[in-house]
């Protein structure tokens, strides 16, 4: 059965390894009840699986405590886990410094100075041109720590691997070449931060690839000034019998024509830069048609003088073996003609070419070898078209080549080509530095493509191969590009600081990108254009001039568990009509939103978390839609979630926590559905709906937030029923400006003012709500608000239940105010609506009360048992009371106290405490047709 965690609930984890190791190097014991603490400190429920995990890196880490020389076993274990390499490398350094005895006064020091900056002495590290073969190697100091070090290349090792607060020497080795160049880096990582340091090194060819052959006592030896056995090569090779050795002494040997090769030969000169064949006439330097061996060394080939046809080469091999070493091919140029060739490998051949140099030609090597072909340390450099190229069913390992500075591709890959690309560099080359076109497959891996004229790595048609641990910096526009059909797998690869995008992918093509690391890229991470697809998961996208991952035209990627962080626009970008999945990716500290869609984009966004991001957690615009559920947007800078435009997405089962503005903000003319939210603890409003928009607002749960859990603003409209809005700082529900949503069975409680509050020229209707034991009134009506309110319960409340004031207006009917601590109805102001088929029961003091100049008219309302007065009309309130019942209330059924008027008529006033109806002096109310009885004063009590 799998054990292992999702990778959501692994990010939840991650933190508490730092704890473990704290916990583990201090403490003898670490048991099941230890973790379990640790997970309810973390805010996460000690499930088994949970438990389980956490008890298996403890187990890890207590064998680093017994073992030291368990270190790097115990950091690719936890690695395997799925834990960050930093967070393992720190949590190792905890345990192994705790190992280690402290100095005198290391303890005090420690408790008393704050963590310290990393000081490095380089900011780079430049190794050199090195001969073929041997190490480089350099020191440096830093401080800061404690610390790990951390080398991006098997080829580099560096020791000591931690440094501590005081200042560490460190020694870096880098591990021999043949040829070629190495460019990586290494990570210093402390508690604070991490510094990254360049490190680049070259090793020449000449002299590599190899060792210089034993010379036979019967080779046939050439040399110009008859020194030798002949003064030819085309006498030797004449003479030379079958795996013959010829020698060719310093000097230019010059063939009036090009020669075709028949039997096995050795030719071996004094170097490539002493030795040298040339031929003047033909369209080869040397053809090779044997079954046997061909072996050269330490010799240079070269075309010279105006050669037509088609092909030219220098050098090519129709069959048998090679092995060639220390050769350089040159002047098989490229024309309109004719396309040349340095060395030319067949599909019969097999063998070895190593440490060699291909320039000057229309192509450097050319592999159609479907054997094994070894291609090692040669360089190729200033040819026409691609310095390398395996093409029809190549296959074979090309590995350590140096690619640069040639007309179209570094390396080329074409037809139906499958070979095995290594710690090869393709550098400065006028297109890519790596291209698969057409069917071409095979793996490429830890290659290094850097400022090449458009891609690092691209790959067109129908290409698939797996590209794994490549770097691609600096290139003109993508560090790695995906066109028209191409796929396969793109893993672990870094590609930085490109012109354009890290990872482009256009076209048609649908590949897999795992792993990969896109940073500091000019525009975005990785971009998806046009009709792409595939899947991105567990890139890292960071600190990218536009978006970490652009989703554009029609586009569909399904994108997980990404984490992109510190982009200059946004985390993810969507727009046009693009669509696809994004779930579990991570998106924080982008200047932009963490995720944006817009356009007519409509992607499905499931369980991100998007968090301190500049302005939104999940932003939608334009006419975007689709759906965002289970998503965690907490502490952004402005909107948890933001929908405008004509946005209309469906919002489901987020949790938007602790942002700078709303929890989820509608605006423009925005549409769609939000259910089952959280928005809480947020600086300004749970949910803000405004200007035109008309969402549908349903079961979500505002709380804690500063001002309103729920507000609408401009002339916004929509619905918003069953939602529950508790414990904000001011009002659950808050309605202004022109207003005029529909508020439906929303719970509204405990909110320090209201809990429904309608205020500017607002309106609609509000029904079926629940507003209990909110700091002010249930319900608060002012200024020059309009709502109809109906059957909603007003309860408990410690102010009023419904309060109208201001100028206000509109309908309360078939409204339950009950157990609130003043009245459950009070109309102030100039208010005039109208209050119809209330019930306002046991309030603390009047059921209707009127004050001010308040007036309009109360229809069928029961107001019982109420403290003080059934119905209250004061100051010059001028209401028209009409057919309403007022029993057992504490005071008077209808009393009116200083100037007030108005119509009573047709009421009944029953078993009140005081009068059934109170007329004092001053007040000058029309009465007609009230029936008061069993009051337990007068039945009407009027001083006039």
């Amino acid at each position: 059965m799998d054990t292992r965690l999702t990778s959501q609930e692994m990010q939840q984890l991650v933190p508490l390894l730092g704890s473990l190791a704290r916990v583990a190097a201090s403490s003898p014991t670490l048991d099941e009840a230890t973790i379990e603490v640790l997970l309810l400190g973390a805010d996460v429920e000690p499930s088994t699986r949970a438990v389980s995990e956490l008890m298996r890196w403890a187990k890890l880490l207590r064998s680093l405590q017994q073992k030291p020389e368990l270190r790097v076993a115990v950091v690719e274990a936890l690695k395997q886990r799925g834990l960050p390499e930093a967070s393992v490398l720190l949590a190792v350094g905890e345990i192994s410094s705790a190992a280690s005895p402290p100095t005198p006064g290391a303890a005090a020091a420690a408790t008393a100075a704050p963590a310290a900056r990393l000081t490095c002495s380089v900011a780079s590290l430049d190794l050199g041109t090195l001969p073929a073969g041997q190490s480089a190697v350099a020191e440096f100091v830093v401080s800061g720590g404690p610390g790990s070090i951390v080398a991006q290349s098997d080829q580099v090792q560096v020791t000591p691997q931690q440094f501590g607060a005081q200042e560490t020497r460190i020694r870096v080795e880098a591990k021999p070449l043949a040829a070629g160049l190495l460019w990586s880096s290494i990570k210093l990582v402390s508690a604070a931060e991490t510094v990254e340091i360049p490190l680049v090194a070259q090793w020449s060819s000449a002299g590599g690839g190899g060792s210089r052959p034993a010379i036979p006592a019967d080779a046939l030896v050439v040399a110009g000034d008859g020194s030798g056995t002949h003064l030819t090569l085309g006498e030797a090779l004449a003479a030379a019998k079958e795996g013959a050795t010829i020698q060719l002494r310093r000097g230019t040997h010059t063939l009036q024509r090009g020669l075709v090769l028949q039997r096995a030969v050795t030719l071996v000169g004094d170097g490539m830069d002493n030795t040298e064949i040339v031929a003047e006439q033909g369209t080869e330097l040397l053809r090779f048609e044997a079954q046997g061996l061909l072996a050269a060394y330490d010799l240079g080939f070269r075309l010279e003088g105006s050669l037509t046809g088609d092909p030219v080469n220098v050098m090519s091999v129709h069959a048998g073996q090679v092995q060639i070493e220390r050769c350089r091919f040159s002047g098989a140029a490229h024309s309109d003609k004719s396309s040349g060739t340095g060395l030319w490998l067949g599909s019969g051949v097999e063998g070895r070419v190593s440490g060699c140099i291909a320039e000057g030609n229309g192509f450097g090597i050319v592999v159609r070898a479907e054997q094994e072909v070894l291609l090692e340390g040669n360089t190729c450099r200033g040819n026409n078209q691609a310095g390398l190229a395996c093409r029809g069913k190549a296959t074979g390992l090309v590995c350590q080549n140096t690619c640069y500075e040639n007309g179209t591709y570094g390396i080329l890959l074409d037809g139906q080509a499958q070979p095995a690309l290594e710690a090869n560099v393709c550098q400065r080359n006028n297109l890519s530095g790596i291209a698969y076109l057409e069917g071409a497959g095979g793996v490429a891996r830890q290659n290094t493509c850097y400022e090449n004229g458009t891609y690092g790595i691209v790959l067109n048609g129908q290409a698939q191969p797996a590209l794994e641990g490549n770097v691609c910096q600096r290139n003109k526009q993508a560090g790695i590009a995906y066109l028209e059909g191409a796929g396969g797998v793109a893993r672990q690869n870094t590609s930085s600081e490109n012109e354009q995008q890290g990872i482009y992918v256009g076209g048609q093509a649908q590949p897999v990108l795992e792993g990969n690391t896109c940073q500091g890229n000019k525009q975005s991470g990785i971009s998806y254009l046009d009709g792409a697809g595939g899947a991105a998961r567990q890139n890292l996208c960071c600190e990218n001039e536009l978006q970490g991952i652009y989703a554009g035209g029609q586009t569909g990627p399904a994108l997980e568990a990404n984490t992109c962080e510190r982009n200059k626009g946004s985390g993810i970008y969507y727009c046009d009509s693009s669509g696809g999945s994004a779930g579990q990716n991570t998106c924080s500290e982008n200047r932009k939103d963490g995720i944006s869609v817009s356009g007519q984009a409509q992607p499905l966004l499931e369980a991100n978390i998007c968090r301190q991001n500049k302005e939104a957690g999940i932003g939608y615009y334009g006419s975007a839609s689709g759906t965002a559920r289970r998503n965690s947007c907490s502490g952004n800078q402005l909107q948890g979630v933001y929908v405008g435009g004509q946005a209309e997405p469906v919002l489901e089962a987020n949790t938007c926590q602790g942002n700078k503005a709303a929890g989820i903000f509608h605006s423009g003319s925005s549409g769609g559905t939000a259910r089952q939210n959280t928005c809480s603890g947020n600086e300004l409003q749970g949910m803000c709906v405004s200007e035109q928009a008309q969402p549908t607002l349903e079961a979500n749960t505002c709380q804690g937030n500063k001002q309103s859990g729920l507000s609408f603003y401009g002339s916004a409209g929509g619905a918003a029923r069953q939602n529950l809005c508790c414990e904000n700082g001011l009002y659950g529900i808050y309605l202004g400006d022109q207003a005029q949503p529909l508020l439906e069975a929303n719970s509204c409680q405990r909110n320090k003012d209201s809990g429904i509050a309608y205020f500017g020229h607002a309106g609609g209707t509000a029904r079926q709500n629940v507003c209990s034991m909110n700091e002010q009134q249930g319900i608060c009506v002012g200024e020059q608000a309009q709502p109809t309110l109906e059957a909603n319960t007003c309860r408990r409340n410690s102010q009023k239940g419904i309060a109208f004031g201001g100028s206000s207006g509109g309908t309360a009917r078939r409204n339950t105010c009950c157990e609130n601590l003043k009245d459950g109805i009070s109309v102030a102001g100039q208010a005039r609506p109208l209050l119809e088929a209330n019930v306002c029961q046991q309030n603390r003091e009047a059921g209707i009360a009127y004050y001010g100049d308040a007036g309009g008219t109360a229809r069928r309302n029961t107001c019982s048992g109420n403290q003080m007065q059934g119905v209250y009309v004061g100051n010059q309130a001028q209401p028209i009371l009409e057919g309403n019942t007022c029993q057992q209330n504490g005071q008077d059924g209808i009393g009116y106290r200083a100037t007030a008027g108005g119509v009573a008529r047709g009421n009944q006033l029953i078993n009140n405490g005081e009068d059934g109806l109170y007329v004092p002096s001053t007040a000058h109310p029309v009465l007609e047709g009230n029936i008061c009885r069993g009051n337990r004063g007068r039945d009407t009590h009027i001083q006039r």
